[in-house]
């Protein structure tokens, strides 16, 4: 075995992206609790529950520049991986050396013979196992989703949009009629102000209707445009790091692991 560690870089930008997102967030943490955001609840006379936020701040684009180097610092070790598995037999690999995102089963078969020619048999079996191909719906697996934003990145800063609020769960303390309470989709956010909706069951049988219930309510973020848009990134840019953490970087371990 060579005494190369060709994760050793990898594992230096995960840190950095852990760095990053944890600075991204504090920041957003910081803003929001300086803004004295308020939450209001009012009940109509059809029943109609509405929570409303008021003083919902504008992120600066300072934000997008701290998310653009967490994406970069997520994105680039699978880039250090195929080449850290590369350099062990050839010192430097060939320069198209990169991990591939492919959709399709004849991508992957191109990526053999392009951009993984130079990396180490197992190394590429276990590459494989990440590929989107392999997912129901390859344009929404993990990997390939942060590879776009990383794409989308290099052409302009991410931009932080205004907050979208967030269920954590509701408290149903009376519910009476024919059915189950609707709950309306969040508008966007427009000058720092953002509701949530719930709508009333229909009347039941013999006419009668109650409903009283609580939203326990969170603000998120997500970006003004992009694959992204519309996530909520302080639920989905941990759950990458937590993939490539936990899933992605063990299994090349575990190929090191064997040889020693």
């Amino acid at each position: 075995m060579s005494d190369v560690d060709p994760l050793a870089s990898s594992r230096r930008r995960l840190a950095r992206a852990k760095t990053h997102l944890d600075e991204f967030f504090a920041e957003i943490i910081s803003l929001l609790e300086n803004a004295g955001v308020e939450q209001t609840k009012s009940v109509a006379d059809d029943l109609t529950h509405t929570w409303t936020f008021t003083n919902i701040p504008t992120f600066p684009e300072e934000l997008g520049e701290l998310l653009s180097e967490a994406i970069h610092n997520l994105r680039s070790p699978l880039d250090h991986i195929a080449w850290g598995f590369a350099r062990l037999h050839n010192d430097p690999p060939p320069s198209n050396t990169a991990f591939p995102f492919c959709l399709t089963r004849d991508e992957w078969e191109r990526a053999m013979k392009g951009s993984l020619k130079g990396v180490r048999r197992d190394a590429v079996e276990v590459i494989d196992r990440f590929q989107p191909y392999h997912s129901a719906n390859p344009k929404a697996s993990i990997l390939w989703m942060l590879n776009r934003m990383w794409n989308e990145d290099k052409h302009r800063v991410p931009h932080v949009a205004a907050a979208i609020i967030v269920l954590a769960q509701a408290v149903i303390h009376e519910m009476t009629g024919g059915g189950m309470y609707r709950m309306v989709p969040p508008d966007p956010i427009v000058d720092g102000m953002g509701e949530m909706k719930v709508l009333p069951p229909p009347p039941g049988p013999d006419g009668e209707l109650s409903m009283n219930i609580d939203l326990h309510l969170g603000l998120g973020v997500t970006v003004a445009d992009g694959v992204a848009r519309g996530q909520i990134l302080n639920q989905f840019l941990p759950q990458i790091m937590g993939y490539l953490d936990s899933q992605v970087l063990p299994a090349f371990e575990a190929l090191l692991e064997s040889e020693g």
